[in-house]
């Protein structure tokens, strides 16, 4: 769109830079886009106008020396395709589980409740992170997962590059998960858990 700027200037010989932009994207008038530590961009992603999306940053953390001198930080962007289905086919309230860093994203791009995100707008963060990478984790017991799922009344479990990087737990193996959305990078599954309830019937006696 009008007015966007993409620069990919690697002067420091960073070695992930760039970017890539997938199909079928809409990118707002007067974003910019900058790819040293690397930016990549999922299928028919739309970005809002004025967006900045910047995979590097200078270190400050020492106030003795000047930040120019400091280095940077460039651990790249990854934007995936799976939000701009959550958008289209779910309801604004209902509750998405992924990790932190796509978790950040899902409010302004999904609309949807994510179960964890920003540190100061999650109740309980740490305790929500730890049980984020639990859930990740092939070896917590199913059980476990489906506890925090139905505590927390979670509807999506989104699977993408971020996740995969937390475990190697495959929601595809589990009968309480239902594939509906699936492209190159990210799977998003519906939760359906089994009720708690169990119906018995009376003994009769003999």
């Amino acid at each position: 769109m009008w007015g966007t700027e993409l620069h990919v200037y690697n002067f420091r010989r960073l070695p992930h830079a760039g970017i890539h932009i997938g199909r079928g994207c809409i990118i707002g008038e007067g974003n910019i886009i900058r790819g040293p530590g690397g930016v990549k961009i999922g299928d028919h992603v739309l970005t809002a106008p004025s967006v900045q999306i910047l995979s590097s940053n200078h270190l400050y953390g020492n106030s003795e020396h000047p930040i120019m001198e400091q280095g940077v930080s460039a651990e790249g962007i990854v934007i995936e395709d799976g939000a701009s289905w959550l958008d289209a086919h779910t309801h604004p309230q209902e509750v998405v589980l992924s990790s932190l860093h796509t978790g950040h994203h899902i409010p302004s791009r999904a609309g949807n409740k994510p179960f964890i995100a920003h540190w100061a707008a999650t109740v309980d963060f740490l305790a929500k992170r730890e049980a984020v990478k639990r859930f990740y984790d092939a070896s917590t017991p199913d059980a476990e997962r489906e506890g925090l799922l139905r505590e927390h009344d979670v509807r999506y479990v989104y699977h993408g590059s971020n996740e995969r990087a937390l475990g190697s737990f495959e929601p595809s193996q589990v009968s309480y998960l239902e594939p509906l959305f699936a492209s190159t990078d990210v799977t998003i599954y519906a939760v359906h858990l089994k009720s708690e309830s169990t119906s018995t019937r009376p003994s009769t006696g003999g």
